[in-house]
């Protein structure tokens, strides 16, 4: 049986044949970028962001202002949320990194307040305000080590997110907070 090969069915099967053997190679090698900042930042914004969550959960027990347990719900959402893709990541793309420290205290990092202060404090709003916009700067700063020095596009990501999100909310906070210490 002879068979007439014509050649732009040729071409046309080995440009697939190629491009399939690429798209194999993209899927099957581990070329994931990550570098030890990322895993710290990872490792170390759990435990901030967990931070954020506790107090965003006391002022929902004691804050009377509606705005502010608002807040506290989107800050337990969100944080929750985000902390679930930073275990997804230390579980995956930043698994077997060893990480590599920001070069930051715990108190730049927001990171060095008693939470549970927060349960006696007289003026809860404002007290609530005043200690979570630093909370909130020491993502911001995490964040920024992040962007500078990790190489993970995930990571990188999340950190634009937090960035955002907390400027925001610290900018909320701020108008909060000088309208609130004018009623007395």
């Amino acid at each position: 049986m002879n068979r007439i090969i014509h050649p732009i069915r040729t071409l046309a099967l080995a440009a697939a044949l190629v491009l399939s053997l690429g798209a194999l190679a993209a899927c099957g090698g581990d070329d994931t970028q990550a570098n030890g900042t990322d895993r710290y930042f990872a490792e170390m914004m759990i435990p901030h962001h967990q931070g954020a969550v506790d107090m965003a959960e006391i002022a929902l027990e004691r804050s009377e202002r509606p705005e502010l347990r608002e807040l506290s719900e989107q800050i337990i959402t969100s944080q929750k949320a985000e902390i679930a893709e930073l275990e997804e990541a230390l579980d995956g793309d930043l698994e077997g990194v060893e990480p590599e420290g920001m070069g930051m205290s715990m108190d730049m990092m927001g990171m060095g307040m008693d939470h549970g202060m927060l349960r006696s404090a007289q003026q809860f709003d404002l007290a609530f305000i005043d200690m979570m916009i630093p909370h909130h700067e020491g993502a911001i700063v995490m964040s920024d080590v992040e962007l500078e020095r990790g190489e993970n596009p995930g990571m990188q990501d999340l950190a634009r997110e937090i960035t955002s999100a907390q400027e925001r909310e610290i900018a909320q906070m701020r108008e909060w907070r000088t309208a609130w210490a004018q009623e007395g």
